[in-house]
């Protein structure tokens, strides 16, 4: 997902994050932990008013999440989800 920097871009990514690792089969306290890890990287750039693309990928028993604003990647983090 692309997100304009700046208004609801921490609070929108932070949603449907929990969205994604709660379907997939995160336990309730790893989504709450990728959640604030997320949260802690995004808000840096949405206070600079940078574009941010968050993607997401599940592939097998495990989830990735990858940050990035232009052509750097910030973050990325991947748990293993229940089958």
């Amino acid at each position: 997902m692309q997100c304009a920097g700046g208004g609801e871009t921490v609070r929108i990514v932070g949603e449907v994050a929990a969205t994604v690792f709660q379907r997939v089969g995160c336990r309730s306290d790893e989504v709450a932990s990728l959640i604030h890890e997320l949260n802690a990287v995004v808000q840096p750039c949405t206070d600079r008013h940078e574009d941010v693309s968050v993607r997401f990928r599940a592939s097998g028993d495990s989830c990735e999440v990858v940050v990035r604003v232009d052509d750097r990647e910030l973050w990325r983090a991947s748990r293993r989800v229940s089958s």
